[in-house]
């Protein structure tokens, strides 16, 4: 329900952004992403340096900025995960969840967006409007292919057993 507000609140916004000529509003779910990404790199990783052309000093403050992010997410994921359990245990046992669960999970919803789009706006101001550019037309793109745009090798995937595995066995 708060998951159809929240989507309904971004695309009355984008409509009225688009009316004025204005961009839409940040996805704050893909930068959350992004900044996951940029969080594990390693200190002596030069992927933010090649992919947007960042300074050592750039490199260093946007990881910064993205492990702020990170940390102050999972404070945000620890308190929804309690509220919506009590939420879903109340749909379990074929009740109306408490008013109050479900008003506190907006809340910590709309206040987590508002978190991300903060450290958005700092790395905005941290690179410039031409370098975040860059990193705008990935999220909007909608692919969230971090790894690719960072230059970073892919993760292994799980190889699926095809009939030719299970015969040799």
């Amino acid at each position: 329900m708060s998951y159809l507000r929240t989507v309904g609140w971004y695309l009355v916004t984008g409509c009225c952004c688009a009316l004025l000529g204005q961009d839409a509003p940040p996805n704050p779910n893909a930068y959350e992403s992004f900044f996951r990404e940029v969080s594990r790199l390693t200190p002596e990783s030069p992927a933010l340096e090649n992919a947007l052309g960042a300074t050592a000093e750039e490199a260093q403050a946007l990881t910064r900025i993205a492990s702020d992010c990170e940390a102050r997410g999972a404070d945000f994921s620890e308190d929804m995960r309690s509220v919506f359990l009590s939420i879903r245990l109340a749909k379990f046992a074929e009740e109306a969840p408490p008013e109050s669960a479900l008003r506190r999970y907006d809340e910590l919803n709309r206040q987590r967006a508002q978190m991300v789009l903060d450290h958005v706006q700092a790395m905005r101001t941290l690179l410039g409007d031409a370098r975040f550019q860059r990193i705008e037309a990935v999220a909007k793109s909608g692919n969230g292919n971090w790894s690719s745009f960072l230059g970073l090798p892919q993760a292994p995937r799980a190889v699926k057993a095809t009939a030719a595995a299970r015969q040799t066995r």
